[in-house]
């Protein structure tokens, strides 16, 4: 057919303007996405696609504005549908990375970001983006080979060596993160974070004074910086520098002033300090912030209870059961559970294995220093000692005499401290009494482990627990093939890694209780609690000397504030009711505490002046006084330990509560190895029973103190060698479950014993 000339015509305008290639039309499209017209660029790419669908770079640039639209599914097959056409472009496989890991694909995205840098060696991006993966996947090692690939590919570039240290950090191997957080600095000397990083790594191997050095640095460099004054401020308060402290975290809070972190830290150091109110004003400060954090909940009442400052205590206790109850991930401070009212073991342990995860959770992932089935065959079984308290200290009064009791044949002693260096007289004779005595407190938790494990330490007995000042995590790195729990602790620590047994006894831990332990029962055949048979006992003092009146029954309770609580308190009143021109006798506390149990006992229409509290006294002058009381009286459910073995010791007896927890068992299990049974109540009836009938009835009173007097130096209690002997069999039944690889309970049967 002719061409007619309209055809004519427009073929001519054709040949005038060509069409657009499928190229112009991309290249369009591009610079579209590059100003943000995400439409436009759209709406090029498919028409590129459309005239040529295997157009590689339109296609992975259609997956990015996928990825930019939040259509992912979409991204990522664009994206690889371009990779399987160019495999080797490093641009694709570095945007596939980044829309997997946005989707929380970690692995694949890893592997595609390794893809990309192999591609593109001198992209560091990549690189880095992976190790932080690895990081993230818990894969330590290959995130610090690709962090050191990074290092050594970049050397002078200051967040490489930084995040390299951090890996390194995390990896234990502290001198190698040193190096490149102290490279990190050289490089960029005002670098603060490498600063922060570097005082995190000194503080975490006790050298105290450098990390105080390195964080001050932190803040020179980034005054606004209030992360590093708040582990200031910490270092501070380990070292009992408290104004330093304070100036701290006063600084870090002024910066940060919502951190519930700092904000809670100022509360600690005034809890620390005795300044309860102060404390109780910043715990209810993080509370206003959030009312539902447990464990701030915690801290308050344990403030308020310090203060005997019980008002509106009962809602705070019931909303800290409920979660408990509800088996809560809030971390607690466990030792604080103990006097909490309608606290439970299982849920104790619940508390104890909360924390151990929170606290030691890098040192869990790690193999143990010393295998578990370590079994070395020797002529003296070698037996570790743990603790901070190797001073004048309630745990060296109950101790000592057993350390100096030992066999020191089949038993070889080590004491490791990790406490002040205070040369008292506890300790002399604590390093008197044992072959080796080695200071920790200048060494990293993993140092000290290595050391006593260098020691070939058989059986590790902590003292600690979660006490004050512990260091829980040398256990944790398990420098010992046994750890044992004892004595300072009442409670399970919660994870088996922290501790192997737990000594008890038939009453604190019996064998039906073995589900509220993490520990094995290792059950001493009377009572855990040693007790020293030397302890002087100081002059007795007259009445009025000890301010008290020259009449009068006198109960008396020495334990500290934070364990009496109003139904306690209550009772007592009862009692002081009950027994004209009695008095209660109790340890003096802070100046609200004495002035808030005095209302309370006027509302309770007792005298506030029938209460007389006693001031501070050295152990035996403290022994020596006790013997004016006429009946100790046990708090509930955190009862009387030392306080306890103390009032049996001067010779004066104790009503006592049972309870379902270790630490509401201790002065029954102390009764019943002195031969009081009869003076352990059952309930709150009873308990009040029992003291009143001793006060109100001086022939029974008289008989019940002279059966203690006889008994002191005839029943187990008070046997410093008998128990020394039994805590040795306990420590051989150990080593024999050792031997056989078998683990089970341990229960001593009781022996005769041969008594001074």
């Amino acid at each position: 057919m002719p061409i007619s000339p309209h055809q004519q015509a427009v073929s001519s305008a054709a040949s005038e303007n060509p069409p657009i290639s499928a190229e112009e039309t991309f290249l369009a499209a591009r610079s579209a996405h590059v100003s943000g017209d995400l439409a436009q660029a759209e709406q090029g790419y498919r028409r590129v696609l459309q005239a040529d669908p295997v157009h590689a770079d339109a296609l992975h640039l259609l997956g990015v504005l996928q990825a930019q639209k939040k259509n992912p599914g979409e991204a990522e097959r664009c994206i690889r549908l371009a990779i399987a056409l160019k495999n080797d472009i490093w641009a694709f496989h570095d945007n596939l990375a980044k829309v997997l890991q946005e989707q929380g694909r970690r692995q694949e995205a890893r592997e595609a970001y390794l893809r990309a840098a192999a591609l593109k060696p001198d992209h560091a991006d990549g690189l880095v983006a992976a190790a932080f993966i690895s990081t993230e996947l818990g894969d330590l090692q290959q995130a610090e080979a690709i962090f050191r690939v990074c290092a050594e590919r970049w050397p002078d570039q200051p967040i490489l060596q930084n995040n390299w240290g951090n890996t390194l950090y995390e990896l234990g191997r502290m001198a190698e993160a040193e190096a490149a957080f102290r490279r990190a600095i050289q490089l960029a000397p005002d670098y603060a974070v490498a600063h922060y990083n570097l005082a995190n790594l000194l503080g975490a191997q006790r050298r105290l004074d450098e990390s105080i050095a390195s964080y001050q640095d932190a803040v020179r460099a980034r005054p606004a910086y209030p992360e590093a004054l708040n582990n200031l401020g910490n270092l501070y308060l380990d070292l009992k520098q408290f104004q330093q402290a304070e100036a701290a975290y006063l600084k870090a809070h002024e910066w940060a002033p919502e951190r519930i972190e700092i904000i809670t830290n100022l509360g600690n150091l005034h809890s620390e300090q005795k300044r309860y109110q102060e404390a109780e004003t910043w715990y209810r400060r993080s509370l206003a912030i959030n009312p539902h954090l447990g464990h701030e909940q915690l801290l308050l009442s344990y403030c308020m209870r310090q203060m005997c400052a019980w008002d509106g205590l009962d809602l705070l206790n019931g909303s800290i059961r409920q979660r408990l109850a509800e088996r809560t991930e809030d971390v607690l401070e466990t030792l604080q559970l103990f006097s909490e009212p309608g606290i439970d073991p299982g849920q104790q342990l619940h508390a104890g294995r909360l924390k151990i995860l929170k606290d030691f959770a890098p040192i869990l992932q790690q193999p143990p220093l010393v295998a578990p089935r370590t079994c070395r065959t020797r002529s003296r079984l070698r037996i570790g000692y743990l603790s901070a308290d190797y001073h004048e200290h309630a745990t060296m009064h109950l101790l000592l005499g057993v350390l100096e009791q030992r066999d020191a044949v089949h038993y070889e002693t080590w004491l490791y401290s990790f406490g002040p260096d205070l040369e008292d007289n506890s300790r002399k004779r604590a390093r008197l009494a044992c072959e080796h005595f080695i200071d920790l407190r200048q060494l990293s938790d993993k140092a000290a482990a290595e050391r006593i494990a260098s020691d070939e330490i058989d059986i590790l007995v902590d003292l600690k627990g979660y006490t004050t000042d512990s260091r829980l995590g040398i256990s944790a790195w398990r420098p010992a093939p046994v750890i044992v729990s004892w004595l300072g602790y009442p409670g399970t620590l919660g994870h088996p890694r922290l501790a192997d047994y737990i000594i008890g006894d038939p009453v604190v831990t019996p064998l039906e209780h073995a589900s509220h332990f993490s520990e094995t029962l290792a059950l001493m055949p009377h009572c855990y609690q040693p007790t020293d048979a030397k302890r002087p006992i100081g002059r007795k003092p007259s009445r009025q000397e000890a301010g008290l009146p020259p009449s009068g029954f006198v109960f008396c309770s020495f334990n500290q504030a934070f364990k009496i609580n109003p139904e306690t308190f209550s009772l007592w009143c009862r009692l002081l009711d009950a027994i004209p021109d009695s008095i209660l006798w109790l340890l003096e506390h802070t100046p609200v505490a004495r002035a808030n149990l005095r209302k309370e006992a006027a509302v309770r229409g007792i005298d506030p002046a029938r209460l007389v509290f006693a001031k501070w006294a050295s152990q035996p002058e403290h022994l020596g006084r006790i013997q004016l009381a006429d009946l100790a009286l046990d708090t509930f459910p955190y009862g009387s330990h030392t306080t306890g073995s103390d009032a049996l010791w001067a010779g004066i007896p104790l009503v006592s509560l049972r309870g379902e927890t270790f630490a509401s068992r201790v002065s029954a299990s102390l009764l019943c190895a002195v031969g009081l049974e009869d003076l352990v109540a059952s309930d709150w009836d009873d308990y009040f029973s029992i003291a009143r009938r001793l006060a109100a009835n001086p022939a029974e009173y008289r008989a019940v103190k002279e059966r203690l007097q006889a008994n002191r130096l005839s029943k187990p209690l008070f046997d410093t060698a008998g128990f020394a002997r039994d805590l040795e069999r306990i420590y051989q039944a150990i080593w024999r479950q050792q031997q056989t690889g078998n683990r089970g309970p341990i229960a001593l049967t009781q022996q005769t014993r041969s008594h001074p």
